[in-house]
């Protein structure tokens, strides 16, 4: 597979204009902005790793998502939450994931699932010598429930993870909902010991991810 020509297929495909903008992030990352009709892609000025075209596709995919409809346009939230974006960010991005890479998969299958047996296997060694933070425990469960999905991974998960592995198989990547989304997203915070409820709310048209206490 060609991925950059890929890459130039999708761009051509999106409606919203594309902007590309460097930024001090470490990864290549997407905004897509539902009033603007834009997708604004930050290119890493020193980047961790090298940006390969894999990641490229992979944020080119939320902006195919974001087009379709507005609570896929991730990265979006209520600024009334600050002290819960560290969890709700993570939490929501690995939700977001989940559908953005059934097209990547669906665009590039061999690229996509090596991608996800290589960080299988980072994984298996982080779990055996450090002890997992919540906003790290969402990008874990989302890559094992990747490899079961598409590589058919035989694994034997840790008992907390099993349930929040198990919220991402239980709804199918290819028909994302926001009522899917809340419920991975309100699993994830469940088994973290997180006690909020996380909901997508729109105002004035405009999309936002909330947090609230239970039982308000």
């Amino acid at each position: 597979m060609d991925l950059k020509a890929k890459i130039k297929e999708v761009t051509r495909q999106l409606t919203w204009r594309v902007e590309y903008q460097p930024n001090n992030t470490k990864d290549l990352e997407i905004l897509s902005n539902p009033e603007t009709k834009t997708h604004t892609i930050y290119v890493p000025d020193n980047p961790k790793d090298p940006v390969g075209p894999l990641e490229h596709l992979h944020e080119l995919a939320h902006a195919v998502l974001s087009e379709r409809d507005l609570f896929l346009a991730g990265g979006v939230y209520d600024l009334n939450i600050q002290d819960h974006r560290y969890n709700l960010v993570p939490a929501i991005r690995a939700v977001d994931d989940w559908w953005a890479d059934y097209l990547v998969d669906s665009w590039c299958p061999d690229e996509a699932r090596a991608d996800i047996a290589d960080h299988l296997e980072m994984i298996y060694k982080a779990l055996q010598f450090k002890a997992i933070q919540p906003h790290e425990f969402f990008g874990i469960a989302l890559i094992i429930a990747e490899g079961i999905y598409y590589c058919k991974a035989e694994i034997t998960l840790p008992g907390h993870l099993q349930p929040a592995v198990q919220a991402f198989l239980d709804h199918p990547p290819d028909k994302p909902s926001r009522e899917a989304a809340e419920e991975i997203a309100q699993v994830l915070f469940d088994v973290t010991g997180i006690n909020l409820k996380i909901k997508f709310i729109e105002s004035d048209g405009k999309p936002f991810w909330t947090v609230e206490k239970k039982g308000e």
